[in-house]
Formats: C-alpha cells, structure tokens, sequence
C-alpha cells in the first residue's frame, strides 16, 4: 500500500491490485474512518466509513489539489518498495 501523502491525520494511499477500477486513492486516519475518493473523471466521493460530514469536504479538496500530480508523475503507477511502505511519502500540513 505505497503511501501518496499524509496531511494531518489523514493517509492517502494507493492498493497495487486496484488496477481494475478507474483511477482512485484510498485514505484513512482521523479517528478510524475510511474513504475511497475517485480522481477521474473529476474528483468524486466513492464510499466512506467513519468520517464526519465536516472531514468529507477536506479530504476531498486534499485530493483534487494533488491529483494532477499523482497523475503525472506516475504514482498512481507507483511499485512497492522492499519494505513494503512503497510510493512517495510526501507530508503536508
């Protein structure tokens, strides 16, 4: 599960087997929750457990500034390291 990003409480990661589904990032954190958030064609809730409505606004606005990137840059293509963490660990505040 290569890590994209980590901005405050919340992780924002990838599934290597996820190649199936149109291009989306998982992120979890802040007390527990879970949410899968589609990045084409547009930025877009998928499902979501544990989020209050008031996180649900800013986890999607995280994505949708760093989804271009994740795009270009290939990591939504990204291999796992050795040691399993994989990706780009880039943090955010």
């Amino acid at each position: 599960m290569p890590t994209l990003l980590v901005v405050g409480p919340y992780r924002f990661f990838i599934f290597m087997g996820d190649c199936a589904e149109r291009p989306h990032v998982h992120v979890e954190g802040g007390g527990g929750g879970e949410a899968k958030v589609w990045l084409e064609p547009s930025v877009r809730l998928a499902a979501t457990r544990g989020y209050t409505r008031g996180e649900i606004p800013r986890i999607i606005e995280i994505v949708a500034d760093h989804r271009v990137t994740w795009r270009l840059d290939g990591t939504m293509r990204a291999e796992a390291d050795d040691d399993g963490a994989g990706g780009d660990h880039r943090r955010s505040r």
